[in-house]
C-alpha cells in the first residue's frame, strides 16, 4: 500500500483493528449492553416486534429501532452477541463518512483536511478505549470477571429448565440475564431485601439471586454460589436455605399503609 493510501485509508484499517479488539476482548457490558441483549433477545423469542419488553413488562425507555436492527444481524447470522453488538460501531463509521462528506461541502479547497478528519475520529475513540482498557487492567479483577453474567445466567436457566422460580434483588438486576442465559421464563423482581425475605417464605422450593455487598449480609454468602461482579458480588442461593438463615433471627413489624391495610416489614440484624 502506497503511502498517500495509507494516509487515506489508514484510518479504517485502526477501524477495524479496534472493533475486533472490542468484540473479542470483552464481554456485553451492564448495564446498557445486557440489557439491550435482554430486550432485543425477548423480542426474538416471543415474536413481540411492535413493543420491546424486559423480563415481561413493557420497555418505553428507547424506541425499537435498535432492537429491529439487532433482529436483522440474528435474522442473517442467527441468534449472537457479537452481530448485535455491530450496530452501534458501523453506524460509528457512517457517521465519520457523513463527517467527512459535511468537511468537503464546508471547505472543498482543503483537501488534507478531507483526509484528516476521519484519522482525528478515530484516533480519538482509540485512545479513549485504550485508556478504558488501562483503566480495568489496573482493578484488582480481570474484566470478565467484573461484567461477564453467562456463568450465573446457565444457573439461572438450568434452574427454570427443572421448573423452579428464580427472584431477583434489586429488581433492576432483573433485565441483566435474559440474553446471555437465553431465558424464556421471566425472573421475579423484588424492590427490596425485605420483600424477597417474604417472597423466599412464601416459595420455599425457589432460588434468589441478590447483588450485594458480603459484608451486608455475610451468612448467606456461606450458604450460595458467589460470583465478584462489579464493585460488589451476585449470591445465588435456594430460599430454603435464605429461610433457614434467618430463621427466628428476625423481626416483624406492621404499619399502617395509610390505606386501611396492615404492611409486614422484616428487619434483618
Amino acid at each position: 500500500m502506497s503511502e498517500d493510501r495509507l494516509n487515506t485509508y489508514g484510518w479504517l484499517v485502526l477501524w477495524l483493528t479496534l472493533l475486533v479488539a472490542a468484540l473479542i476482548c470483552r464481554p456485553p457490558m451492564p448495564i446498557d449492553e445486557t440489557r439491550y441483549l435482554s430486550v432485543a433477545w425477548e423480542m426474538w423469542q416471543k415474536h413481540q416486534f411492535l413493543v420491546p419488553q424486559s423480563n415481561g413488562l413493557p420497555y418505553s425507555h428507547k424506541p425499537p429501532l435498535l432492537f429491529w436492527l439487532i433482529q436483522v444481524g440474528w435474522w442473517f447470522f442467527g441468534v449472537n452477541p457479537w452481530s448485535a453488538r455491530l450496530t452501534s460501531p458501523l453506524f460509528g463509521l457512517f457517521a465519520v463518512l457523513l463527517a467527512v462528506r459535511l468537511t468537503r461541502m464546508l471547505w472543498p479547497e482543503r483537501i488534507e483536511l478531507h483526509k484528516n478528519i476521519p484519522q482525528l475520529i478515530v484516533r480519538t475513540t482509540t485512545a479513549l478505549v485504550a485508556l478504558l482498557i488501562f483503566l480495568h487492567l489496573g482493578l484488582d479483577r480481570p474484566l470478565h470477571s467484573l461484567y461477564d453474567v453467562t456463568a450465573i445466567s446457565r444457573r439461572i436457566e438450568n434452574t427454570q429448565k427443572e421448573g423452579q422460580l428464580v427472584a431477583v434483588f434489586p429488581a433492576n438486576l432483573s433485565d441483566q440475564f435474559q440474553f446471555a442465559g437465553r431465558l424464556t421464563a421471566r425472573l421475579v423482581p423484588q424492590p427490596t431485601f425485605a420483600k424477597a425475605r417474604f417472597w423466599s417464605q412464601q416459595h420455599p422450593d425457589a432460588q434468589l439471586l441478590l447483588f450485594t455487598d458480603p459484608r451486608k449480609y455475610p451468612s448467606l454468602f456461606q450458604k450460595g454460589t458467589v460470583l465478584p461482579f462489579k464493585n460488589a458480588s451476585l449470591i445465588f442461593c435456594s430460599t430454603k436455605d435464605v429461610n433457614a438463615v434467618y430463621n427466628g433471627s428476625e423481626k416483624r413489624i406492621f404499619a399502617d399503609s395509610g390505606r386501611g391495610k396492615k404492611v409486614a416489614a422484616v428487619l434483618v440484624p
